[in-house]
C-alpha cells in the first residue's frame, strides 16, 4: 500500500504546483489510515506545508515588450516606403 501513498502524494503535489521532497525520506505508513488506504487529509496537510515549485523562466518585473520592433528609444520609426527614406 505505500506505492497508493506515494502515488496520491505525487497527484496532490502536483494539482498545487508543489515540490516533494523523495519518498524514499519520508515515512510512507504515517500517510495512511487505519483502513490501510492511504489518507488524503493528512497527505493534503502535509503537501500544504511543502514549497512551491519555482518555474523555469525568471520573472521579470518591470521589462515591456515592444511588439512595433521599428519604433522604439532608440530606433526611430523608419518608413519601409523607398521614397522617403533618407539616404
Amino acid at each position: 500500500m505505500p506505492m497508493l501513498v506515494g502515488g496520491e502524494l505525487r497527484i496532490q503535489a502536483q494539482a498545487e504546483n508543489i515540490e516533494i521532497p523523495d519518498l524514499e525520506y519520508l515515512n510512507l505508513a504515517s500517510f495512511m489510515g487505519e483502513d490501510g488506504k492511504p489518507d488524503t487529509e493528512v497527505i493534503k496537510k502535509f503537501v500544504a506545508t511543502c514549497p512551491k515549485k519555482r518555474s523555469h523562466f525568471p520573472q521579470i518585473g518591470g521589462a515591456q515588450i515592444n511588439l512595433n520592433h521599428s519604433s522604439g528609444p532608440f530606433n526611430p520609426p523608419v518608413s519601409l516606403d523607398a521614397r522617403t527614406r533618407k539616404r
